[in-house]
């Protein structure tokens, strides 16, 4: 064989035995992971943390179509799909779930209670019985939660801040929702040693959204809060034009309202969430077992605040507020 032949096979060969070997990181290979999601919301609005999970995971060494196949669902904003969107995934028998925000890991949990589930957005992961306890969650879910003193008590202030004499005030929140109705009982009462009344509304259609202002209206509360709930996302920008329309101050749990013309936003700083949630996910594919990773408490947060939008309300933002601001849209 000559010489020139010989380089061709070798290097053909070493082509084939490349193909074979798996990727690795420092641990050693990594097997190929099938990871199913579960989002109750619709994909335009989260999207974009989606693309930090996946990244977080590409850092990791598991990349789409190489390393990990993905089989994705979504609630598209309706609660009711998500038992049935739970129980497709399972029949599928992925690896991993990954959820998001309480409803969905309820539905996921009630599914399966084998495949592991790491499940991001949830509130007090005991109350609403996704697990045993926060060290210990002593099951197949685990992840990351916010957990409601975090939030309401910060609203509040927030609400005092620039609405000094509210007394009155709606929860636009999805009763639906079992982590959604754990902080609405919590804002019932802090709210109640402040001396102030809070309406929860449902908010989760936009029929329901308008419905909401007409109560708000016909009952001059003086403000309203809307919870962090990503089913009532999608209709951040109508429930934004109504709050100018009837000139009424709002705190808002997530920043895409502010951005959307909002006045005060003030929630968990989601993309954290999702770069742990994936390394969560890695942690599980490479043996780790859910009910050995403790659920994790938010830690960041956020207060966007918008100038724009107070002028429009003609309310004067405390400096103090103004001091704290993550971000000031102008």
């Amino acid at each position: 064989m000559s010489h020139i032949r010989r380089t061709c096979v070798a290097v053909l060969c070493f082509a084939v035995v490349a193909a074979v070997v798996p990727v690795t990181n420092a641990q050693g290979p990594l097997r190929r992971v099938y990871i199913a999601t579960l989002d109750g919301s619709e994909e335009a609005s989260q999207k974009v943390f989606w693309q930090v999970f996946y990244r977080r995971l590409g850092e990791l060494g598991y990349v789409e179509g190489r390393t990990m196949t993905v089989e994705r669902r979504w609630g598209d904003s309706d609660p009711a799909r998500l038992p049935a969107l739970a129980r497709e995934l399972v029949q599928l028998r992925p690896d991993i779930i990954v959820t998001v925000q309480t409803t969905a890991a309820l539905a996921a949990k009630q599914a399966t209670s084998s495949i592991p589930i790491v499940a991001i957005e949830v509130a007090d992961p005991t109350s609403t019985g996704l697990a045993a306890s926060l060290a210990r969650p002593d099951g197949n879910v685990t992840g990351f939660t916010t957990l409601p003193t975090a939030m309401t008590g910060k609203w509040l202030e927030l609400l005092r801040a620039v609405a000094p004499k509210a007394k009155s005030v709606a929860l636009l929140t999805d009763t639906r929702n079992a982590g959604a109705l754990v902080l609405a009982n919590d804002l019932q009462e802090q709210a109640r040693q402040r001396g102030i009344t809070i309406h929860s509304m449902d908010a989760t259609t936009a029929t329901n959204v308008e419905h909401c202002f007409e109560r708000m209206s016909a009952a001059r509360m003086d403000a309203f809060i809307v919870s962090a709930t990503t089913v009532i996302l999608a209709h951040r920008q109508r429930i934004v034009e109504l709050a100018q329309k009837h000139r009424l101050p709002a705190i808002y749990g997530r920043q895409e309202y502010t951005h959307a013309g909002g006045l005060l936003s003030y929630g968990t700083a989601t993309e954290p969430l999702f770069v742990r949630a994936a390394e969560y996910a890695a942690r599980i594919a490479e043996g780790t077992k859910p009910s050995d990773l403790p659920f994790e408490r938010a830690a960041t947060f956020k207060l966007v605040v918008n100038l724009k939008t107070a002028k429009a309300l003609n309310v004067a933002l405390p400096s103090s507020v103004l001091a704290r601001a993550d971000e000031i849209l102008k």
